[in-house]
């Protein structure tokens, strides 16, 4: 926690003093105080004099309801000043991870104007009729910190109340009673608190603006969801916390306190384009939410593309005003650009192309190997990737007509491990990249499958014989040609926003990897798209993956990378290119007689009505 929420979290606390009784609560909604009973003397008639010390203030306090069975009592303040905040409670039943740290502040003797301490989370005591207290260490709850919020720093969120101290002279720790006991007997306080955090965004521009600050920074985008969430829910206390279905309205779920004909009466058409741009920056709405996004922001009367603009255009707006959201909105607008697109169709000239290099292929296994074959085939291999390419950089890269970006792709096949003695890998080059691969990916050197580079654009063959073990743990995260090839899509890296690695791979093969792609990924974006033979539905045969390697001196250019949708588009319409190359490649190598690879041998039978696809992937909803 950094000073200014420490200085924000004091002010939803306060001083008790009733008698020669002292202690702490704090703030749980408007006017309500929450502490322990035991702060205040045994009552007697007349009612204690309960008074509050807030910040300079004195006011004064009278019980509402005491809960001796568990040590606590709400107490109603006379008179409430404004703007007080009040803590954001845990909602839901605690999940405590056994590493969780704890802060709070408390008023003790010695620092009647508060006081600091921290905890670590040791586990639970457990009480008659099901009641549990925290069970806190390596923290010292000193007299007078009785009553205090016990903020969890993890979930930034208050999910106890501090109510015994392990020991008052030493760093011991102390025990608190969980905030559901309380919530649990009244639930008329848990609608007030939700209540006023719905309306009140103070607490969560204390404890998310600062993570939200660091967006740009954060090395992928995806795994920070929750805090583009925060950030987008500050600055529009109208957006809903569930996650909608695909078909369930939008205003049935933010409808809960809020009269929306009310709020659009009073709202320009420009303000409310603006809040349907915030709507659609909420990471939990998909292209299935733009319909009734549109309804539910009361701007029905535009046309359904005519609103893809204009929310386009508000977006943009957001952008510049809130530069910390620029990546993610760059996303957004990405995945709006989709939905008013509409080709999907292979251009004719690549077409035409295509037929053309399978006709020269036709003709090649129709006679007799020869040295000049090798070389039409070789040929085709290159042109055929190069193709693929332009058609992969026309789906994926926004540049105008007439701008220029550049790429270099190869191509991976999955081989047995043994097939790296293979002729083709023989030169130099294979040999340094095998060796490489092998540092890389050391402790998992024994796959029983690897996709290795066998062909690219290059002529210098840079990457040949470089492998990615195909692995089985599900916590290595290994987005590019792994993930194409394990989920039978398109799948992509950019540099701007660069995958973790998971938590299965070796701490020495990540930063050997984080190292490599630091000093190797120089480019705008990397794609890797499958080519499999489909038998029949739901049978599909991998053959290889294409990898390109976009270089666009505008990398905000690539965005459209990000989404399965447009990686769909770029798959269906690079396949045929790509089955061309896997076809002159498998006909170079094994028909005559380059290498010994036997999948290639086997794969001839399915020459020359082999039928390669890269449609219909496994359906995705991306954000």
């Amino acid at each position: 926690m950094n000073d200014s929420q420490i200085e924000f979290f004091r002010e939803c606390t306060v001083r008790i003093q009733s008698g020669n009784s002292r202690g702490t609560g704090f703030f749980i909604a408007p006017g309500l105080v929450i502490t322990c009973a035991h702060v205040l003397p045994t009552q007697v008639l007349p009612a204690p004099v309960i008074s509050i010390f807030w910040k300079m203030q004195q006011l004064q306090a009278e019980i509402f309801i005491e809960y001796a069975e568990i040590d606590l009592v709400l107490l109603q303040v006379r008179e409430i000043p404004l703007n007080i905040p009040c803590v954001h409670a845990s909602l839901e039943a605690d999940i405590t991870n056994t590493d969780d740290s704890f802060f709070t502040i408390g008023y003790s003797e010695n620092y009647t104007n508060g006081d600091s301490a921290t905890f670590d989370y040791e586990g639970i005591t457990f009480l008659e009729g099901n009641e549990k207290l925290l069970k806190l260490k390596s923290g010292q709850a000193v007299p007078g910190f009785s009553g205090a919020p016990v903020l969890n720093c993890r979930t930034h969120r208050v999910q106890a109340i501090l109510s015994i101290s392990r020991d008052k002279n030493q760093d011991l720790g102390g025990r608190a009673i969980s905030i559901q006991s309380l919530f649990s007997r009244h639930d008329g306080l848990r609608e007030q608190h939700n209540l006023f955090h719905q309306q009140n965004v103070r607490w969560e521009q204390a404890f998310t603006m600062s993570k939200a600050q660091m967006l740009p920074t954060i090395p992928y985008l995806s795994c920070e969801q929750g805090a583009i969430s925060n950030y987008v829910r500050i600055h529009t206390t109208r957006l809903p916390n569930e996650t909608p279905s695909g078909t369930e309205s939008v205003s049935s779920l933010a409808r809960n306190s809020y009269n929306f004909d009310e709020i659009f009466r009073s709202q320009d058409f420009k303000q409310r384009l603006e809040y349907s741009a915030w709507l659609w920056l909420a990471p939990n709405f998909n292209l299935n939410h733009l319909e009734q996004i549109r309804v539910d922001s009361g701007v029905r009367g535009l046309e359904l593309r005519l609103f893809y603009v204009r929310l386009d255009q508000a977006c943009e707006k957001i952008a510049r005003e809130h530069p910390v959201l620029s990546l993610w909105i760059r996303r957004r607008r990405s995945l709006l650009e989709y939905a008013s697109s509409s080709s999907e169709i292979l251009p004719s000239e690549k077409s035409t192309q295509s037929l053309k290099l399978n006709l020269t292929l036709l003709d090649i296994v129709s006679r007799p190997p020869s040295k000049r074959d090798r070389r039409l085939a070789g040929g085709i291999i290159k042109n055929a990737l190069i193709l693929a390419s332009q058609v992969v950089c026309r789906v994926l890269v926004d540049i105008p007509e007439g701008e220029t970006y550049g790429f270099f792709a190869n191509l991976m096949i999955p081989i047995k491990k043994e097939d790296l003695r293979s002729n083709i890998f023989a030169s130099q080059i294979a040999q340094d990249n095998i060796k490489l691969a092998s540092y890389l990916w050391e402790g998992h050197t024994d796959a029983d499958t690897y996709l290795v580079v066998v062909t690219e654009t290059n002529t210098t063959e840079q990457h040949l014989g470089f492998w990615l073990p195909v692995v089985e743990e599900a916590n290595i995260s290994t987005p590019g040609a792994l993930e194409a090839y394990r989920n039978v899509k398109g799948s992509s890296i950019l540099l701007d926003d660069l995958p973790p690695f998971g938590t299965d791979l070796p701490s020495a093969s990540r930063s050997r990897w984080e190292k490599y792609l630091s000093e190797r990924l120089k480019l705008a974006a990397f794609v890797s798209l499958p080519l499999f033979l489909e038998s029949q539905p739901g049978e599909r045969k991998m053959l290889a993956i294409l990898n390109v390697n976009i270089i666009s001196a505008e990398r905000n250019k690539c965005s459209r990378a990000y989404h399965d949708q447009w990686l769909r588009i770029a798959q269906r319409q690079a396949a045929p290119l790509i089955g061309e190359a896997y076809k002159a490649f498998t006909i170079q190598h094994a028909k005559l007689g380059r290498a010994s690879l036997p999948q290639l041998y086997q794969g001839l039978q399915h020459f020359p009505l082999l039928e390669l696809t890269g449609s219909r992937p496994a359906t995705t909803t991306d954000p």
